[in-house]
């Protein structure tokens, strides 16, 4: 009779749901050969800041909604310490027409301690950003009032290879479970945008580039002889994000986690500017022209962020491998004059649906 219970003890073991592991807890890794997927379909109100760049674009102050967000986590086991994992985000806004993708990344994590003969969980992990798969695009519009030049931004990439580099720690202590994680997240400078010039700029760029005895007639067959589009070498950056998260266990079915944390975005830097001109002009009056416009849009762009970003989520379980999330996040944020994504108030809510087998 002993030895029938220790066969039924193991088999039910051996055939442990494969949903074991709850995976909106922040400690939540793939066991060996575990496949997981997190789908999330999001909506955010936005309502824009005071910053000086929004001002000359008269967005400030101005509402965006709905703002449409949808993100996919996918991972895999390759031991019970070792597992490749996906992040990609895409987002939709139609109240300043731009949409891409403003997460990819794709890389490794290691669990070095798995809190079993330790008093807690240490991972590592390393990510490749995937920025560089797309090309930043944007177009020269006028700003302030006719005045002078700006960007009306089309997708939400940089353009720009690069990698994250992080690490995370936690401790759970019986249905409570408590964590905290930093990263690095480097870029790296290169052309790999595309900016249009639309017909506006083109006629205020007649009336802003001046060298000493240019005619109105040289400077308008110079903006008529402006490319459909230019591109510019961006600068490398380094950028920071760490937080904390909360979570609480209140039965086989019921969950609810919380968070906070802190991304810093560096601004962006313009280090050249590759633009020609196919005016008949003579070539030394294009060189000094084109030097004159370039000159404008050399430098940093003033547009660096400072995020704080709260987060919730409750979460049921459906079956062994089915488990749905309602997540809310608020975002305070302090915007460098420069910036188009500074905000008065950032809300998404939204719903995930989380799969392991």
């Amino acid at each position: 009779m002993k030895k029938k219970l220790n066969v039924a003890a193991i088999a039910s073991v051996l055939c442990a749901p494969a949903f074991a592991a709850n995976l909106e807890n922040p400690l939540y890794t793939p066991t060996s050969g575990e496949v997981y997927s997190r789908t999330g379909f999001g909506v955010m109100y936005k309502k824009t800041d005071n910053t000086e760049s929004l001002k000359a674009k008269n967005r400030n102050g101005k509402e965006e909604a709905p703002i449409w967000r949808y993100s996919e986590s996918i991972g895999y086991g390759i031991t019970d310490r070792l597992s490749v994992n996906a992040n990609l985000g895409y987002t939709n806004d139609e109240d300043v027409n731009r949409q891409g993708l403003h997460n990819g990344r794709i890389g490794l994590l290691y669990r070095i301690f798995d809190g079993t003969q330790t008093p807690f969980v240490w991972d590592i992990y390393g990510d490749l950003h995937l920025g560089g798969m797309g090309t930043m695009k944007a177009t020269v519009v006028p700003v302030s009032n006719n005045s002078s030049l700006g960007f009306d931004y089309a997708n939400y990439t940089n353009g720009r290879w690069g990698f994250f580099a992080g690490t995370k720690i936690g401790k759970t202590w019986d249905k409570f479970t408590a964590s905290a994680f930093g990263e690095i997240h480097q870029t790296y400078g290169n052309h790999n945008n595309e900016i249009s010039i639309s017909d506006s700029a083109r006629t205020l760029v007649a009336g802003m580039i001046t060298i000493a005895t240019t005619s109105s007639a040289v400077r308008d067959a110079y903006a008529a002889g402006m490319p459909g589009d230019f591109n510019v070498k961006l600068k490398s950056t380094t950028e920071m994000l760490g937080g904390v998260n909360g979570f609480y266990q209140f039965n086989d079915d019921w969950s609810f986690g919380g968070g906070f944390s802190h991304r810093h975005r560096t601004a962006n830097t313009i280090e050249s500017v590759n633009l020609s001109n196919s005016s008949a002009l003579p070539a030394a009056t294009k060189a000094a022209l084109t030097k004159t416009l370039a000159d404008g849009f050399i430098g940093t762009l003033d547009d660096g962020l400072d995020e704080y970003i709260l987060s919730a989520a409750v979460s049921r379980k459906l079956s062994e491998s089915v488990q749905i999330s309602v997540y809310s996040e608020y975002t305070f944020d302090d915007a460098d004059a420069g910036s188009q994504n500074g905000s008065d108030i950032k809300a998404e809510v939204g719903i995930r649906a989380n799969v392991a087998f």
